[in-house]
């Protein structure tokens, strides 16, 4: 009898893990985050950004990859963490990352929406 009760609570405790694993992972998307000119592409600069919105997990945790040489990371991220990236000085576009396959055209549609006016002179 005791070793069935243990079965089943470990069995219970290894679903609620995956549960929560699963919700935390449903509402975060990868979006890909242009830098200015004027920021360092580093990924320490980039957990300094991720560090002011990503709540729930470290900025460890959400940076995915940092682009060092292109000005850009991209991040797991909820569409809240996203929209308040956006904000920040610095930051001149977050946009949603999406595969394209082989036979696909690429769309850089959302690139054109991205803020690069130089600003005031």
């Amino acid at each position: 009898m005791t070793r069935s009760l243990s079965i089943l609570v470990i069995v219970f405790t290894i679903l609620a893990i995956f549960q929560s694993h699963a919700r935390a992972g449903d509402s975060r998307k990868v979006y890909i985050v242009f830098t200015g000119p004027g920021v360092k592409s580093t990924k320490e600069v980039h957990l300094q950004y991720l560090q002011k919105v990503v709540v729930g997990i470290t900025p460890a945790e959400a940076l995915e990859y940092s682009y060092r040489n292109r000005g850009a990371f991209s991040a797991r991220l909820t569409e809240n963490e996203a929209k308040k990236l956006e904000k920040l000085d610095g930051i001149i576009g977050v946009i949603l990352s999406r595969t394209i396959w082989p036979d696909e055209e690429p769309g850089y549609g959302q690139l054109s929406e991205l803020n690069t006016s130089p600003g005031p002179m």
